[in-house]
């Protein structure tokens, strides 16, 4: 009894003193440069340094003190590692091993990231076997929505976003789903929409506007019922190619389809205000705004000016891709029809 109470004393001796005993001050930077019972002794951290052989210990106290070693592997405390003649790469236990993805883990693991995070480095976690029925959607970086967070990581999918996903983008309702059209911002007929549900009932309100296909409907829920987008408030005008093809006083405004497509036909205004809000024209010239632009017969690209901004603050200009829906409304209330 006394023999085993003198082993465990110096076993638990040894574990608050450090790992092994210093057997020769001769530098090593790998157990390769020790003798079979000695190991490379590196301070924490320092997994590739040099270190000194030191002798391995042969008995360790059962006491959880988890250190990571320099192999990646967790031990019970310093001494286990000491003994398997590893140094300790840091405290505590070992991180699960980064991974790019799914490829990267083990089966029944998925790569863990933070959510919104779909394209960082994650972790290797396990996949949940049960997950709670309760309904708080999230949107995956798969794109598709799940009834939760746990339903999604049991999928091996991470979260995107809180919430449904967002429907997905579109050219033309071909490619949308049974009962969805391609939804665009008013007056924005060529450009990207999203697929959305299609109304099935509509108010009974005078409220026309000129769809994109040309055809003037009661109001905006009525043109959205035959899934066609609204060019612009108000009746079609004619339609139009060129400025040939209007009246006189009038120019071929292609605003709601891009510059040099077809277009409608408006008058051009006799008198403008003296507003600086300026526009960029189809010509690629700068109008102090959208009613001087129409004056001249020239259609609006975008707002802003034409080219850089050449002021020194970002305020002075306003730039946008297309002729935005609130940029159309603008220049209909400051122009007419």
């Amino acid at each position: 009894m006394k023999s085993r109470v003198v082993v465990a004393m110096v076993a638990l001796a040894f574990f608050a003193a450090g790992p092994g005993t210093t057997v020769s001050e001769a530098q090593c930077t790998g157990n390769r440069g020790c003798d079979p019972t000695d190991f490379c002794e590196k301070a924490t951290g320092d997994c590739g340094g040099e270190g000194v052989c030191s002798e391995r210990p042969t008995m360790c106290p059962d006491v959880w003190a988890p250190v990571c070693g320099c192999d990646d592997t967790t031990y019970g405390n310093n001494c286990e590692s000491a003994a398997a003649g590893i140094n300790i790469a840091y405290e505590g236990e070992c991180l699960p091993p980064p991974c790019q993805d799914n490829n990267d883990c083990l089966t029944g693991n998925y790569c863990q990231k933070t959510a919104g995070e779909c394209t960082s480095a994650g972790t290797c976690s396990p996949q949940p076997s049960m997950c709670p029925l309760v309904l708080d959607p999230v949107c995956g970086c798969d794109s598709t929505t799940y009834g939760n967070a746990c339903l999604a990581a049991q999928a091996g999918i991470n979260v995107a976003s809180e919430g449904e996903c967002p429907p997905p983008p579109c050219q033309d309702n071909g490619d949308c789903s049974q009962g969805l059209f391609c939804s665009k911002t008013d007056g924005e007929c060529a450009d990207a929409g999203l697929c959305t549900e299609s109304p099935t009932v509509c108010p009974d309100v005078w409220a026309p506007v000129c769809g994109c296909n040309g055809t003037t409907y009661g109001n905006d829920c009525e043109a959205a019922l035959v899934g066609t987008n609204v060019a612009y408030d108000g009746e079609c005008l004619t339609a139009c190619n060129g400025h040939d093809d209007c009246s006189l006083g009038e120019y071929c405004d292609s605003a709601h389809n891009g510059c040099g497509a077809a277009g409608a036909c408006r008058l051009r205004p006799d008198q403008c205000t003296q507003e600086y809000d300026p526009v960029c024209g189809c010509n690629e010239l700068s109008f102090d705004n959208a009613c001087l632009a129409a004056m001249q017969g020239v259609t609006v690209s975008k707002l802003g000016i034409c080219g850089s901004c050449p002021f020194d603050s970002s305020t002075d200009c306003v730039f946008s891709d297309s002729l935005e829906s609130g940029g159309i409304s603008r220049w209909s209330r400051v122009v007419g029809n």
